[in-house]
């Protein structure tokens, strides 16, 4: 809801159910490529994530979305409706992952769509440049190069009635609403609001958003995390530090990343979506009770670091 996105997701300015990644922004910060880990459940046939180099992540109900190091985009899982089969070539900056469909932002800035579209989230993507785009279950956003808002597909419950105004950064989407994030740090969200999704927004300024199916997170100035909306099953109980980069969420469950690049979950656990193996990472995604995370490949530059470390320990002894 990432973008997120594995926004990559870093702050996967989460997209989509998750987060998904944004794309490049004022606020987007370099994600180290590197291939994909996953734990929780194969909701509805989800796979393993292919090898290789990503450096952006999504997911949502049964199929994911990444964005190698060199812009192509992989799918992977259930492919009921051509989400995983029909991925499009070309170069692109960003991705998201709907329910059983995608969205993927062009290195030209267009918005390619594709998978299920019942109620127009392939076939109503809006033309145009745009800078960032999220998918929620069955609607998308945008934000064009000017700053402004866009959104298609399900128009249920007032989601896809963007707010004005041409200051927008980074965006997610979560099953029924979203949250921006503008230039000056502050948020706007609308769409469904039973659990004060869009009531209880926060006020203050913010570095990085995020959506689950009823929640929605972000990252403060300060690097501290707020969380709002349905925070059944512990959904409420965010981590405390001020050193996170980037969060994500799923349904009931969130991720968040710190800076030295270890992850931290909470929220529903039914299938171990919450029990992240140990080590490092540089992005970050959630689905529907499964998580995803980069491991990040070490540069060249790191690895002749380490030798030059090694060599001069040995040449102590």
């Amino acid at each position: 809801m990432s973008t997120n996105s594995v926004r990559v997701y870093a702050p996967m300015a989460p997209i989509g159910l998750l987060a998904a990644i944004a794309a490049p922004s004022a606020l987007a910060r370099p994600v180290t490529p590197g291939p994909i880990t996953d734990w929780g459940t194969a909701f509805l046939g989800t796979a393993t994530p292919p090898p290789g180099n990503y450096v952006a992540i999504s997911g949502l109900e049964g199929h994911g979305v990444a964005l190698s190091s060199t812009g192509q985009v992989v799918g992977w899982g259930n492919n009921s409706y051509g989400q995983v089969s029909n991925v499009p070539t070309g170069t692109f900056t960003s991705v998201g992952a709907g329910y059983f469909w995608s969205v993927a932002l062009r290195n030209d800035g267009t918005i390619k769509t594709w998978g299920y579209d019942a109620l127009g989230m392939v076939s109503g993507a809006p033309t145009g440049s745009f800078s960032a785009v999220a998918a929620g279950r069955l609607h998308g956003v945008g934000i064009s190069t000017l700053g402004t808002l866009s959104a298609w597909g399900d128009s249920s419950f007032g989601k896809t009635n963007v707010p004005t105004g041409n200051t927008f950064v980074s965006v997610a989407a979560g099953y029924e609403h979203n949250v921006a994030l503008r230039a000056d740090g502050t948020l706007a969200s609308w769409g469904y609001d039973a659990q004060g999704q869009v009531a209880n927004t926060p006020a203050g300024t913010f570095s990085s958003v995020a959506t689950g199916s009823y929640h929605s997170l972000a990252i403060r100035t300060d690097g501290s995390i707020a969380v709002w909306g349905d925070l059944a099953f512990g959904t409420g109980n965010v981590p405390t530090g001020n050193d996170f980069i980037a969060v994500a969420g799923g349904h009931y469950h969130s991720l968040a990343l710190r800076s030295n690049g270890t992850v931290v979950a909470w929220g529903l656990n039914d299938f171990g979506q919450t029990i992240v193996p140990g080590g490092t990472y540089s992005g970050i995604a959630a689905g529907n009770r499964f998580s995803l995370a980069i491991i990040p490949t070490p540069t060249a530059a790191a690895l002749a670091g380490l030798a030059s470390v090694t060599l001069g320990a040995r040449r102590r002894r």
